[in-house]
């Protein structure tokens, strides 16, 4: 890819000092504008980066790297090209999801809703059940968010059947005992999209 191409030596500092220099790659990734689609050898490149972006303690590096990781799926030539990534990739973003800072849950929930839409379901199969798991059995508020803003998100990229399904799971828990619960449901509910 030509603008990986043009971000190369910027990409391979943050490799080889990730704490100096994965801040300045994920800015100079987030200006680029990517004209060509992104195949294997950038995603070598890229991913490593944005996992490192993931696991930043600044909560704006770990909003960037979260959104470029969304956006990058939708651009990638051959959604297969992205599959030996997703255990680097999948990780980071789970725990953003549960990210103290609502910006940060929100824009990883999405490039999970992102990834989902991009690379389908089969690919991503074990997030929907972590997410619902998390939902029902975090004890606290910020997680039980994120996880509804996530189960949204992925909800709206798989489609109306998919929704009526897993909504067939969650709404009969409006009623459980534990109000963590029911808040939860009551969540997936309001950041589902009308």
């Amino acid at each position: 890819n030509p603008e990986v191409a043009g971000l190369s030596d910027t990409l391979l500092l943050a490799l080889t000092e990730p704490s100096k220099h994965t801040k300045a790659a994920i800015d100079a990734l987030l200006v680029c504008e990517f004209i060509h689609s992104i195949d294997a050898p950038s995603l070598a490149l890229l991913v490593p980066v944005l996992q490192r972006g993931l696991k930043e303690r600044s909560a704006d590096v770990k909003r960037k790297a979260a959104l470029i990781s969304g956006n990058m799926s939708s651009m990638i030539s051959d959604p297969k090209d992205m599959l030996p990534y997703l255990p680097s990739l999948l990780p980071g973003l789970k725990d953003t999801v549960l990210d103290p800072i609502p910006d940060v849950r929100s824009t990883s929930s999405k490039a999970i809703g992102q990834l989902a839409m991009g690379l389908g379901e089969e690919h991503i199969s074990e997030v929907l059940p972590w997410l619902i798991e998390t939902l029902k059995s975090s004890p606290g508020t910020v997680e039980r968010c994120g996880a509804a803003q996530g189960i949204s998100e992925v909800l709206a990229a798989l489609g109306d059947e998919k929704t009526r399904e897993v909504l067939n799971d969650l709404l009969p828990l409006s009623s459980h005992p534990s109000v963590g619960v029911r808040e939860g449901v009551l969540w997936v509910l309001v950041f589902l999209p009308s």
